[in-house]
């Protein structure tokens, strides 16, 4: 079972290489066009948090690096170059290798290295200063503009047979805003029937985002067909207090009837 999402997740990230190259080359005709920036980004996104699902570090920490110049590029904190183009373009070429072997580091792909260096120097400070000038999410008090997207995940039994690790996802999906996560236990048997290779944890997000619902449905892309997974996803501006901060959303949520999409294995 393992072998054969492994080999899925082989053959989703090479479709989305495809894609990537293809936004890349259409890019440097039209370096302008937003619409390929953000399709860029998504697969870079898409990409990383699958790697790092299915334990192809070297991967995630590759892409990171294009992810956030590409995060940049689309909100016109730097310009596209054609040097930043034939770099990516060459990247293409890196992960190609790295998804064939879990164990092969960057430093043993020809111009790994030399390519991980170079989008490193475009990761400027912006990005670290502008998360430290981000407020605690229950410490705010008021949305402003952004969405609320709440999301319950429920791994079916097996989920960790594959290698997958639900954490990573939940870490993935604090990358795209402020969250506030629940783990639900009471699923959990006695002892004497526990199984150790089983999951029997589930968890609801509320997720304070500038994102839309795609960027959130990408994080779990490769775990909707081993888990229950319910998104609510609605524009929201209303002043709240910290205190039982969950259950106040939760209540918005239910109030508003706005489940929006579900996915639900069999």
């Amino acid at each position: 079972m393992k072998n054969d999402l492994i080999k899925i997740f082989i053959e989703e990230v090479t479709d989305l290489i495809q894609e990537l190259e293809a936004s890349l080359l259409a890019l440097e005709k039209d370096a302008s066009n937003k619409e390929l920036l953000n399709k860029s980004f998504r697969a870079l996104h898409t990409i990383k948090g699958a790697a790092g699902m299915y334990g192809y570090n070297e991967i995630s920490s590759f892409t990171h690096c294009m992810e956030t110049i590409f995060d940049n590029l689309r909100n016109d904190k730097i310009k596209l170059t054609n040097e930043i183009l034939t770099y990516t373009l060459n990247a293409c070429d890196v992960i190609n290798k790295l998804i064939t072997d879990t164990e092969l580091k960057i430093a043993e792909v020809p111009d790994g290295t030399l390519i991980y260096n170079f989008f490193s120097k475009y990761i400027t400070n912006e990005d670290s200063e502008s998360a430290k000038a981000e407020t605690n999410l229950e410490k705010d008090n008021n949305l402003g503009s952004e969405k609320i997207i709440y999301i319950k995940f429920v791994p079916r039994p097996d989920f960790l047979l594959n290698g997958s690790n639900p954490l990573l996802l939940i870490e993935e999906l604090k990358e795209l805003g402020k969250a506030i996560t629940v783990c639900h236990t009471e699923y959990i048997p006695d002892l004497d029937l526990i199984a150790p290779e089983n999951c029997y944890l589930s968890w609801e997000i509320i997720l304070l985002t500038s994102q839309n619902l795609n960027a959130v449905k990408d994080v779990f892309i490769f775990a909707e067909d081993i888990s229950e997974i319910i998104y609510s996803d609605i524009d929201c501006k209303f002043k709240f207090t910290p205190q039982n901060l969950f259950e106040q959303i939760k209540e918005e949520i239910n109030k508003r009837n706005i489940i929006e999409y579900k996915t639900l294995s069999k």
